[in-house]
């Protein structure tokens, strides 16, 4: 054999080029309401959407060119914190909780607040973009259990967001017994999203990790 021709199959993700840059922010609700409603699997939402998240890294990290994502976690409720900043696919912790009501767990829920983070890293991500450069792109995933109270402030940052090219802003709300039919919910997420098609209702974590790789695949 050729030695010069020789592959190590265990370079072979090194050698795939990057091309195209994008961001993914969770934006994770982390009032009281994700600690204090139950999935189906008779655990917390807050549990559901932690191992959603993890999930949702380790199927990344197998992807073959891996190299072109990265994430940001977004906790929220009265307030919002950046949990996890801007991190590539491979440096990405698949282990650790992503509970987003640790150090939060307000009563209330205020998407605004995480929207407000998720446009600081979104604005943060594009203005390295050059000219003759990769693509660099964002999308923004609101996960939230909570019944939301209309947000005028909330449609306005999302107004901007979706006026802003190269960014794709989707939610999912998760179901539960209690509030399986309050649809002041879905049109006020379906008015948030980039479009109605953007918004899901999911019920396990298995359906979050479903959702968010589809619209990586149409995004």
């Amino acid at each position: 054999m050729d030695n010069n021709k020789a592959i190590n199959i265990g370079t072979i993700g090194l050698l795939v080029p990057k091309t195209f840059d994008q961001l993914g922010i969770l934006v994770l609700d982390g009032s009281a309401s994700m600690q204090n409603r139950k999935s189906i699997k008779e655990i917390s939402l807050a549990q559901e959407v932690s191992v959603a998240v993890r999930d949702t890294f380790t199927a990344f990290k197998s992807k073959f060119h891996k190299k072109n994502y990265s994430f940001s976690v977004v906790y929220y409720d009265n307030t919002a914190k950046v949990e996890l900043p801007k991190t590539e696919v491979d440096d990405l912790d698949d282990i650790r909780s992503y509970d987003p009501t640790v150090g939060l767990g307000g009563k209330t829920s205020s998407v605004s607040e995480g929207l407000r983070e998720a446009q600081k890293l979104a604005e943060e991500h594009l203005k390295g973009q050059t000219s003759g450069g990769v693509l660099k792109s964002v999308i923004i995933f609101i996960i939230s259990g909570s019944s939301i109270i209309f947000e005028p402030e909330a449609e306005a940052i999302a107004n901007q967001l979706k006026q802003t090219p190269n960014i794709l802003l989707t939610a999912c709300f998760f179901e539960t017994l209690d509030n399986d039919n309050d649809r002041k919910v879905d049109y006020f997420f379906q008015s948030i999203c980039s479009t109605p098609y953007h918004y899901d209702r999911v019920y396990s974590s298995e359906k979050i990790v479903n959702v968010l790789q589809r619209h990586y695949e149409i995004s």
